[in-house]
């Protein structure tokens, strides 16, 4: 909800100018909890994490055995993946998948919890380059998925809303870059986001072709 998004904002903006000591401290006590819950609600981490001593009789967390919790890879979604999912009921669950950009996607189970923070994070993250929602922006983002299924209308019209244009990085060549630049020019775009490749490419050929 925007609610809930503003507050997780707020709660980030503020944690910027606490001191490293307030931070660490904080980070410690959500590290505490989010092993607590792991143990308690998911299946896999139930079995993993007391195996490694982060979670001890009793439940009690050992923050130094943190290191040895086994790392959670592609692999391990794929084959584990019913596993993974929390047994607590949650709000608006849906399934997305990676991008699919190294291979196979992975399936993930998203709720509405967790996409309310990532907006927040990154709404946070567009302020820093003052960035005021609702101004115009241009992303050269997108996934394999977009590729080859196309964006659904319902994302097409929630980028109208945000005032958003995307140009898929996944099907841009050489000879797409000066559409780019007039989208650029035409649409001028307060702050403009993408893949580090992306827009490394796009310099490049607006560069040597004096765009």
């Amino acid at each position: 909800s925007t609610t809930s998004t503003l507050k997780t904002q707020a709660i980030l903006r503020s944690s910027e100018w606490r001191s490293f000591d307030r931070n660490a401290a904080d980070q410690r006590g959500l590290v505490e909890t989010l092993l607590k819950w792991s143990h308690a609600s998911v299946p896999y981490w139930r079995t993993q994490l007391p195996k490694v001593g982060a979670i001890r009789g009793g439940g009690d967390v050992c923050l130094q055995a943190f290191d040895q919790i086994p790392l959670l890879t592609k692999d391990i979604i794929r084959s584990h993946g019913d596993q993974l999912v929390s047994t607590v009921p949650s709000g608006g669950r849906r399934i997305n998948t990676s991008g699919g950009s190294t291979g196979e996607p992975v399936r993930l189970v998203q709720d509405k919890p967790f996409r309310d923070t990532v907006r927040a994070i990154a709404g946070h993250f567009s302020s820093w380059g003052h960035y005021v929602p609702g101004q115009p922006q241009l992303k050269l983002w997108g996934s394999e998925r977009d590729v080859l299924g196309g964006e659904s209308k319902r994302t097409r019209f929630a980028r109208w809303l945000r005032n958003e244009r995307w140009v898929n990085a996944f099907r841009l060549a050489d000879e797409d870059y000066p559409r780019v630049a007039e989208l650029w020019r035409r649409w001028k775009p307060v702050q403009v986001q993408g893949y580090v490749e992306a827009l490394v490419d796009c310099a490049r050929v607006l560069e040597e072709r004096q765009l």
